[in-house]
């Protein structure tokens, strides 16, 4: 699966140039887990098979779009 849009400041630059000094060091090597499953994904309902990321999709103003938890924060 390709990225079409990043919006969140942080993740834009971790994502498209592998720089992670917008990111908080505690979830760096997990959000490069998370973001090399989602490159190398078929299709969304992949998402569903790793538990802990509790994937669903969005309602309202991006409705369908696929989204997962990081932290808890």
């Amino acid at each position: 699966m390709k990225f079409r849009n990043v919006i969140h400041k942080g993740l834009r630059p971790f994502i498209q140039d592998d720089d992670a000094s917008g990111s908080p060091p505690a979830v760096v090597a997990k959000s490069q887990r998370i973001v090399s499953f989602l490159e190398d994904m078929a299709a969304e309902e992949e998402l569903r098979t790793v538990r802990i990321w509790k994937a669903y999709m969005l309602t309202g103003n991006p409705k369908g779009t696929p989204s997962l938890f990081v932290t808890v924060n």
